[in-house]
């Protein structure tokens, strides 16, 4: 019995076709890297990391910087939004100047 078959029925996960998830021929290129990938992560070793004061402040910067650009980013395509709007509701810029 093929597991990795779509003509049987998935175990874990069905749909209402009682098909498989995913292209079984995928899942058999995949398979070697994934198992590669448990491999390496099983091999780990402890860090031994340590956090100063420095790297709290970059840390705390980057989160402050970031929701800076995302509020910028906002707030450009906000404004971009309620033009469309307006000019689709007659309230734009070109339906005050007439």
């Amino acid at each position: 019995m093929r597991l990795l078959s779509c003509e049987t029925p998935c175990l874990l996960i069905r749909q209402r076709s009682n098909r498989c998830l995913g292209n079984p021929k995928l899942i058999r290129k995949l398979l070697p890297y994934c198992a590669f990938g448990l491999v390496l992560v099983s091999l780990d070793t402890p860090a031994f990391a340590y956090l100063d004061g420095a790297t709290g402040s970059m840390l705390v910067q980057s989160v402050i910087g970031g929701v800076a650009a995302a509020a910028m980013f906002g707030r450009h395509y906000l404004a971009k939004a309620k033009t469309a709007l307006a000019r689709i509701f007659g309230k734009g810029p070109a339906a005050r100047d007439s």
